[in-house]
């Protein structure tokens, strides 16, 4: 039953429900202790729970116990980022490419971290390999976009250069900045995250600027004890364009739930979390959120076309 306790695991996880997920990998270990998936899988989920310590042992045992060492390396590196262990990180990532030196994400991983350590120069040579092999990967085109700022600011040239639009390839929507702005919070890197939603709203068309844009930058705001700014980006995210928003990584959820822990009246919060957790399969929690973001006066067609769905489908009724 081990891999159907780690599939469930990965479900669960993937709702955003981690406590239940970490149930679920414990019975997997307890059952097989030298599975080496499970404890890939174990240590993901107490990364995402920040719960380090736990995490570097388990990627640790998932090599020691014969799992693929490269993607174990690299969500080692990547911790070492988030810790702000950058030479440690540089070492951890090094070893992962030794495994597969064609990753170009675990080489835009490695220009993080040696730009983070001010070593932009090697940085730029990192990058440059990453791009080689992958040119649209967004993560690395806005590590490389990245690279060149520090470059710049290091140099003091003139006010007027600017790098090169990083998202220039890519249509012009929401999306692609949110999923390099979940990378950089992943890694700790919350400057480049602000960067990267910043560049969203001076580039991107006011209708394509999403509420979960604004509660990322609220979120990043009290991380950085900046509650006066994360207020006002809260206010924007209530007022903002929420047709069509669809919320589909973890870190939309989890910076989502964390609006509503500030401000628990945004309707359009608690109408997207709903949609998340919906998608994933938790029904009763999704269609809570809804009834909660209706209770609030939101009456909007598609909100009341799901809560329909929900009673009909779900509850029978």
């Amino acid at each position: 039953y081990v891999p159907a306790l780690v599939k469930l695991a990965w479900q669960q996880f993937c709702s955003g429900d981690s406590r239940t997920a970490e149930g679920f990998v414990a019975r997997a270990l307890g059952r097989d202790g030298v599975n080496p998936e499970t404890h890939y899988a174990a240590g993901v989920i107490y990364r995402a729970a920040h719960r380090w310590s736990l995490a570097q042992d388990a990627f640790w045992a998932a090599i020691h116990y014969g799992g693929a060492p490269a993607p174990a390396y690299a969500q080692l590196g990547e911790i070492a980022i988030r810790l702000q262990r950058y030479d440690q990180a540089t070492t951890l990532l090094y070893q992962a490419l030794s495994y597969n030196p064609y990753d170009a994400m675990t080489l835009t991983d490695l220009a993080a971290a040696q730009r983070l350590a001010g070593h932009t120069g090697e940085a730029a040579r990192t990058m440059a390999q990453a791009l080689a092999r992958m040119p649209l990967l967004p993560y690395a085109r806005a590590e490389q976009w990245r690279i060149e700022s520090a470059a710049e600011k290091t140099a003091s040239k003139s006010a007027g250069h600017t790098p090169e639009d990083w998202a220039k390839p890519y249509p012009a929507a929401a999306d692609t900045y949110l999923e390099v702005a979940a990378w950089y919070r992943t890694l700790g890197d919350v400057a480049s995250s602000d960067a990267v939603l910043h560049s969203a709203l001076s580039r991107l068309p006011g209708q394509s600027i999403t509420p979960v844009v604004y509660y990322y930058l609220a979120a990043n705001a009290r991380e950085a004890g900046k509650d006066d700014q994360a207020d006002e980006y809260a206010r924007q995210g209530e007022a903002a364009p929420y047709t069509r928003v669809f919320p589909n990584r973890q870190e939309d959820a989890w910076v989502i739930d964390e609006e509503l822990r500030d401000h628990p009246l945004d309707a359009h919060a608690l109408y997207l979390l709903g949609n998340y957790l919906f998608a994933h399969g938790r029904y009763d929690d999704g269609a809570r959120y809804w009834s909660d973001a209706f209770g609030q006066g939101f009456e909007y067609s598609v909100l009341m076309r799901n809560l329909g769905l929900y009673a009909w489908r779900v509850k029978n009724d």
